[in-house]
């Protein structure tokens, strides 16, 4: 699995109350926060130019490189007798109150359950079959860099970018992690964006943009995950926003609640029916 990192968010203008409020709401959940200086920040980020006087480095908080990991759970998968079917899924197969399958472009597949883990793509798959999930799918551009050398150690995360550097030495980066419009004009949004990554670190007159990506980040409307059954028998959703960082809980604990009809108390505040 690909490495994971310790996050610094910064405090940008008007913005330390927030992390005051992010600080107590997080340690309350049982995160390990730490404050760090201005000296600490330079320890650990020793190319980032004008680190603010404070930050919070959050140890539990870190970054999976969606391609590689999901290759390495779908290898896996098939290793244990999994198998894949290519094909674009149209919709659902409903007969009464019951989910039976789904429609694909290779045809019908009939299934005892079907499980709804689609992302922004959930919502008309739910709706063939008459149900409403409640998720936007705001858009989030990212640039990618060419690899470079070795300028970030962590997940950093500022007001109004965030950034990090991949294993192979690309540094990514965002301007919002709940996503933004990348505007009518990417390219120059892009552009913009990669001049404040290399505005923002030292040592980075070489580094050059390789390429965009726009990704449309499924964001339920509470901003919670939706987990479980829709009302309707032998489906079972499981929508959120970062679903590749809780793929490998969330999967687990949603095979145990299908495989043995049991409930998990601690998916209870997660559940579709908390819309109704």
């Amino acid at each position: 699995m690909p490495p994971s990192f310790r996050a610094c968010r910064f405090p940008g203008a008007a913005a330390p109350d927030q992390l005051a409020a992010f600080e107590k709401e997080h340690s309350g959940w049982g995160y390990g926060i730490s404050r760090i200086d201005r000296s600490e920040i330079s320890r650990r980020e020793p190319y980032l130019r004008n680190p603010p006087d404070f930050a919070l480095a959050v140890a539990a908080e870190g970054a999976v490189e969606p391609v590689a990991a999901a290759r390495m759970m779908l290898a896996d998968a098939e290793a244990r007798g999994a198998k894949f079917i290519g094909g674009a899924v149209r919709g659902l197969i409903r007969s009464g109150e019951h989910i039976t399958g789904i429609v694909t472009s290779q045809g019908l597949i009939e299934a005892d359950h079907v499980v709804l883990a689609s992302g922004a793509g959930s919502v008309p798959i739910a709706a063939s079959a008459g149900i409403t999930l409640p998720i936007d799918a705001p858009p989030g551009l990212i640039v990618h860099s060419r690899p470079f050398g070795k300028r970030l150690n962590g997940l950093v995360i500022a007001t109004e970018l965030h950034m990090r550097q991949t294993a192979e030495g690309r540094i990514i980066a965002g301007s919002d992690f709940g996503g933004g419009d990348p505007g009518e004009d990417r390219l120059a949004t892009a552009a913009t964006l990669f001049a404040k990554v290399k505005a923002n670190l030292f040592g980075s007159d070489a580094l050059t943009m390789d390429f965009l990506t726009v990704g449309y980040r499924p964001t339920p409307r509470d901003g919670f995950p939706i987990i479980g059954n829709c009302g309707i028998s032998g489906l079972y959703v499981a929508v959120m926003h970062s679903g590749v960082t809780l793929a490998p809980l969330i999967g687990t604990l949603a095979a145990n609640e299908i495989l043995s009809g049991a409930t998990d108390a601690s998916l209870s505040p997660f559940r579709f029916s908390r819309f109704a």
